[in-house]
């Protein structure tokens, strides 16, 4: 009876001994695409921009990240998939764009068309 049980579980594909990951390359890119990194500058000047606001909004109730660029215009923040990036600087020029993970990020925000050239800024 025992012979006839090992049988009809290997034929009916008993489980087997976990396999190694074949594709080692993927696995690190999702690791990889797990932050993302940018500049925010303006348009015309190409100076950093201090202060600005990017949102990267998701699907509904997965909620917003929120952070904000560093004295190089820089900014990290993880991501999860498809989002939407909104960039705002003085609550007057905002700009939203379609985002996925792993994107390179390099956004121009275009100041003098809403009357902010650096001039004007503080």
């Amino acid at each position: 009876m025992a012979r006839w049980l090992v049988i009809a579980l290997v034929a009916c594909g008993a489980p087997r001994a976990p396999e190694p990951i074949q594709n080692r390359a993927s696995a690190k890119t999702a690791v990889q695409c797990a932050k993302a990194r940018g500049t925010v500058r303006d348009r015309v000047t190409k100076e950093a921009l201090i202060g600005a606001t990017i949102i990267l909004s998701g699907a509904v109730g997965t909620g917003e990240d929120v952070v904000i660029t560093d004295e190089r215009g820089v900014f990290e923040v993880a991501v999860k998939g498809d989002r939407t990036l909104i960039t705002a600087y003085y609550a007057e020029v905002m700009q939203r764009l379609p985002f996925t993970a792993c994107d390179g990020i390099q956004i121009e925000l275009n100041l003098t068309a809403h009357g902010l050239g650096t001039s004007n800024l503080p």
